[in-house]
């Protein structure tokens, strides 16, 4: 994964300078395109969704990030519109939402996620090593959507997988079976609404996983 570089609004390097050096950036910074999948680094559990900024300011209260306890320590995805809520575990390599954009509110920035690490007493640790540590999912090649089904499913590496046939974008049911998976996805349609991708089972082909792997 790419760490941010120099560009028109700084650098996303851990410790780098922030605020005309009145303080040091926490974590860094992971070159995203808007929309992008963002998908946990290591397992752990959900404890925060909130706001990096008033939730109230025009410009800037629609951005969020995603809190995941990895043992004593804390794993922070900025501006990413989740996909989980607080309570879920998470495995490492799952969806946890989808990268916000940055580009409007800030002309000339590297459109990121910002990750940190936060140790139990509130000081922040270099993430860089894990993050470049961590390739990066191999997209799908996308072929034409079906009007029908805008999603297919598959096995890969013995649980079943949802793909978006225009753009590659995936997300694990961690189920083994057919009917495990329709009910994983009927409960996160029930539970997330809008933030879901998939509306209803029947936008998806399962039709490549029916006869198993």
């Amino acid at each position: 994964m790419e760490i941010r570089g120099w560009d028109d609004q700084g650098n996303g390097a851990f410790g780098s300078s922030r605020a005309k050096g009145t303080r040091r950036h926490k974590g860094v910074d992971v070159v995203v395109c808007e929309g992008d999948a963002i998908h946990a680094f290591r397992a752990g559990t959900v404890t925060k969704i909130w706001y990096p900024y008033d939730p109230k300011d025009k410009k800037k209260g629609h951005y969020r990030y995603v809190e995941i306890a990895v043992g004593k320590r804390r794993h922070r995805y900025f501006y990413v519109a989740p996909a989980v809520r607080k309570g879920d575990r998470v495995e490492a390599g799952q969806i946890i939402g989808h990268a916000q954009g940055l580009t409007k509110l800030y002309p000339g920035i590297t459109d990121h996620i910002h990750f940190e690490i936060m140790l139990p007493d509130g000081s922040f640790i270099d993430p860089t090593n894990l993050v470049k540590s961590i390739e990066k999912p191999i997209a799908v090649i996308s072929v034409e959507p079906d009007k029908d089904k805008a999603f297919y499913a598959k096995y890969v590496d013995g649980v079943i997988m949802v793909f978006r046939r225009w753009d590659g974008g995936k997300f694990s049911t961690m189920s083994k079976t057919v009917a495990e998976a329709i009910a994983f996805v009927e409960e996160q349609i029930k539970t997330l609404g809008k933030e879901f991708a998939v509306k209803h089972v029947d936008q998806i082909d399962w039709s490549g996983v029916v006869d198993g792997r």
